[in-house]
């Protein structure tokens, strides 16, 4: 069976079972649309705190909203991966658990990697804004 799209890789290297896949699928499928329209509404803010930069006048108060609804934005979704991680973590086998469990100091090396790249992504577009 071919691995779930947006997962990451190191769930498959646990040799999951088809109804493992099955339960990690019926987790995020339903998340999908919500990921899909979180990441129109960053791209729409984002694009709205440029214009409110390049303006004659800054409205501090418009650009300051923005702010605040692109970081409830960014602190939903990293809620949301850490909730749909527990649940995944609950899906898989006691070997399966402790075999993702001491791989965890790389893990959370990439999770990091993956934390400063975004940290780095959203400074460079705000540097844009800039």
């Amino acid at each position: 069976m071919p691995p779930l799209q947006g997962l990451p890789t190191h769930i498959f290297e646990l040799d999951l079972s088809e109804t493992q896949q099955d339960k990690i699928f019926a987790l995020i499928h339903p998340q999908i649309p919500q990921i899909w329209e979180r990441e129109k509404q960053r791209h729409h803010l984002i694009n709205e705190l440029r214009k409110l930069s390049d303006a004659e006048i800054f409205d501090e108060a418009g650009a300051k909203q923005s702010a605040e609804k692109l970081a409830a934005l960014e602190k939903d979704a990293v809620f949301n991966r850490a909730k749909i991680d527990s649940q995944i973590f609950a899906i898989l086998t006691p070997e399966q658990r402790k075999q993702l469990l001491e791989h965890k100091p790389h893990l959370q090396d990439d999770f990091h990697k993956n934390v400063s790249q975004s940290h780095m992504q959203l400074k460079l577009e705000t540097k844009r804004i800039i």
